[in-house]
C-alpha cells in the first residue's frame, strides 16, 4: 500500500520542479527587459559595392621613346692638348693660369734658354767649319798653288838632268882611273834621288790638277749634313724653351710653377677646346637596336641651365656587359666646361608607330611578370602582359590586351578576379590617358 502511494508523489514532485524553473526564467526575463526572439530564418548577405577606380582605354599611338642617362664630358682627340716638356730646363715664366682662354700659338710658359743658346752656338760653328772644308774640296787648288807645283816640278827636273850629266862626264874618268869607284857611286846615288824628287813633284802637280776625289767629296758632304742636323736639333731645343698652345681653347690645368726643374716628359699645361667636348654616356644593351648615329639628343646641365640640342656623333665598342659608349657633342657654350665634368644626356630612340599603349601607372609587377587589371563587363580581371617601348608616361603592350580594352589605374591594383568596379567620379573612360 505504501508503494502504490509513493509513485504518484514522485510524479507530482517532477511537475513541480518544472513549474519552478519556468517561474524563475520568467522572473529573469522580466528583470532583463525581455528575452530576444529567435529569428524565423537567416538573413541573405547584401551584394558587394563596386570599387571606384580610375580607368584608361588601350589606344593606338606613336611612341617616341627616349633615354635619360648620366654623362661625363670628354675631350675629342683633336680638341685637347696635354702639353709636356720637350727639353730639360727651369721654368722661367708662366704666362697663363687655369681658366684663361688662349689661341693657337699663344705663349703659355718659358724655360731658361741659356744652355740651349750655347748649344746652338757650338752647333752653328761646327756646321760652318764643315761647310768651309767641303767648299774648299769642291773648289780645287788655287792658281798660285798650281804655279808653285809647276815650278817645283821644273826645279826637280833640272836638278835630275844636271846630276845625270855629271854622272855621264865622270864615266870616262872612272875608266882611266882618274876618278875612284866610290865617287862614281855617289854620283849615281844623286841621280837616283833627283829622279825620285822629279817624280814626286810631277805627281803632286797631277794631283792638284785633278782636283778632289769623289770619295773625299762624299765624306765632306756627310760631315756637313751631320753638323747641320746638330744645328737644327739645337735650334729646335732652343725653340722648345718657349711652350706655345697648339690649339685654341681654355687652360684647364697648370701643373708647374716658376723655378721648377722640368725634365723631358714633365706635364706642363692642358688646353681644351670646350666647343668640341663630347658627352660620354653608357647606353644599355637593351636599347642598342633603337639607337643609331645621328639620333636626336640633348645635353642637360646639372645646375638647371638651358639644355643644349645635339645628336649622337659616334658609338664606341661594346663592353663586357654588352653596353656601348655613345658620344654626343656639347657644342659652343658660354659656360666654363672642362673634361670630367658631369651632365645628363637625353637620347631619343627610334619611333614606334601604331603602338597599343596604356599609361605606365596601370602596370604592376607580380613575381617578375607585368600585370594590369583589365575592366571587362564592369568586373576586374588581372591580365599578364608583355611590354615594349616607353615614352611620355605611356608603355607599349605587345601581348595581353587589344585596342579598346580598359585598364584600371589608381585604385585598381590587386583587385581579385570578378571584383565589381566603377569609374571614379564618373569620369569618361575614353578621356583617360589622352595626350
Amino acid at each position: 500500500m505504501s508503494h502504490l502511494q509513493a509513485a504518484p508523489w514522485r510524479a507530482r514532485g517532477g511537475a513541480g520542479r518544472r513549474a519552478l524553473w519556468a517561474l524563475t526564467l520568467a522572473l529573469i526575463c522580466g528583470l532583463g527587459g525581455g528575452c530576444p526572439a529567435r529569428p524565423a530564418a537567416e538573413a541573405a548577405p547584401a551584394p558587394a559595392a563596386p570599387v571606384p577606380v580610375r580607368v584608361a582605354q588601350v589606344r593606338v599611338m606613336t611612341l617616341r621613346p627616349r633615354l635619360e642617362l648620366t654623362a661625363t664630358l670628354r675631350a675629342a682627340p683633336d680638341a685637347s692638348a696635354a702639353i709636356d716638356a720637350q727639353v730639360a730646363g727651369v721654368i722661367e715664366a708662366l704666362r697663363v693660369a687655369e681658366g684663361d682662354r688662349v689661341a693657337a700659338g699663344d705663349l703659355l710658359l718659358s724655360l731658361d734658354p741659356r744652355a740651349a743658346r750655347l748649344q746652338r752656338a757650338r752647333a752653328s760653328a761646327a756646321a760652318q767649319l764643315e761647310r768651309a772644308q767641303l767648299e774648299r774640296l769642291q773648289a780645287g787648288p788655287r792658281a798660285a798653288e798650281l804655279e808653285v807645283a809647276r815650278q817645283a816640278l821644273a826645279g826637280a827636273r833640272a836638278t835630275a838632268e844636271r846630276k845625270r850629266r855629271a854622272l855621264a862626264l865622270a864615266q870616262p874618268l872612272v875608266e882611266r882611273g882618274e876618278v875612284s869607284g866610290a865617287a862614281q857611286a855617289g854620283l849615281a846615288s844623286g841621280v837616283a834621288e833627283s829622279a825620285a824628287a822629279e817624280a814626286s813633284a810631277a805627281a803632286q802637280l797631277q794631283l792638284l790638277e785633278a782636283g778632289a776625289r769623289s770619295e773625299d767629296l762624299a765624306v765632306g758632304r756627310a760631315r756637313l749634313e751631320m753638323a747641320e742636323a746638330d744645328l737644327a736639333s739645337a735650334e729646335l731645343a732652343l725653340a722648345r724653351c718657349e711652350v706655345r698652345s697648339p690649339i685654341g681653347g681654355v687652360v684647364t690645368r697648370v701643373s708647374v710653377r716658376v723655378g721648377l726643374q722640368a725634365a723631358p716628359g714633365t706635364p706642363l699645361v692642358e688646353v681644351v677646346d670646350p666647343a668640341r667636348l663630347l658627352a660620354e654616356v653608357r647606353v644599355p644593351r637593351a636599347a642598342l637596336e633603337e639607337l643609331r648615329v645621328g639620333s636626336r639628343a640633348e645635353v642637360v646641365w646639372l645646375d638647371g641651365q638651358p639644355s643644349q640640342p645635339s645628336q649622337v656623333l659616334r658609338l664606341g665598342a661594346a663592353s663586357a656587359t654588352g653596353d656601348v659608349l655613345a658620344y654626343v657633342p656639347v657644342g659652343a657654350s658660354e659656360r666654363t666646361l672642362r673634361p670630367r665634368m658631369g651632365c645628363r644626356v637625353v637620347v631619343w630612340l627610334r619611333e614606334v608607330p601604331d603602338a597599343l599603349a596604356i599609361p605606365v601607372e596601370a602596370i604592376a609587377e607580380r613575381g617578375g611578370a607585368s600585370v594590369v587589371t583589365a575592366i571587362r563587363a564592369g568586373l576586374a580581371s588581372p591580365v599578364e602582359v608583355e611590354l615594349g617601348a616607353r615614352a611620355s608616361g605611356f608603355v607599349q603592350v605587345t601581348r595581353g590586351l587589344e585596342r579598346g580594352d580598359q585598364v584600371a589605374l589608381t585604385g585598381g591594383y590587386d583587385l581579385p578576379e570578378g571584383t565589381p568596379v566603377v569609374a571614379a567620379g564618373g569620369a569618361s573612360v575614353a578621356a583617360e590617358g589622352s595626350q
